[in-house]
């Protein structure tokens, strides 16, 4: 009879302890939120070219930061690259991708201040490795302020 009240004791406890953890977690996961999603349009990396997916938040953002996290996307959904970046008003970051392929890219903004949001833009590019003569081509935008995959 012992064991048994101490079994159930224990998972009483457990019980509780994972109700308080869960609790804990989910204040720290509402100071920083999801804000917004940006998608952009498809776009082809040949063989010999990477891709830079560039992401830049506006210098007059009411925030003091944001993270972000940068994903490149194949045909399948499957993430073949990322990134997560902190970024202060009028800071930009880049993730690059050096595979032949089709992709597109996201953007996940996260503020504590999601009411009070900056602007975020981005960009891809697509050019040749290591040829500082051949000129990168844009590839697509995508953000809040242009219509998401214009090519």
């Amino acid at each position: 009879m012992f064991r048994t009240v101490v079994t159930k004791g224990s998972a009483v406890g457990l019980l509780l302890a994972g109700v308080l953890i869960g609790a804990a977690g989910a204040q720290v996961v509402g100071k920083i939120q999801l804000s917004r999603l940006i998608i952009t349009g498809p776009f082809t990396v040949f063989d010999g070219e990477t891709a830079n997916f560039h992401v830049a938040r506006d210098s007059r953002s009411p925030t003091a930061s944001a993270t972000v996290r940068l994903s490149l996307f194949d045909t399948k959904g499957s993430v073949v690259g990322s990134k997560v970046v902190t970024l202060a008003p009028g800071q930009s970051a880049t993730l690059a991708h050096g595979v032949a392929g089709r992709f597109h890219g996201e953007v996940e903004v996260f503020e504590s201040a999601p009411g009070e949001r900056g602007i975020v833009e981005s960009t891809v590019e697509v050019g040749t490795v290591n040829d500082l003569t051949t000129r990168p081509r844009f590839v697509c935008s995508a953000g809040e302020n242009l219509p998401t995959g214009r090519q």
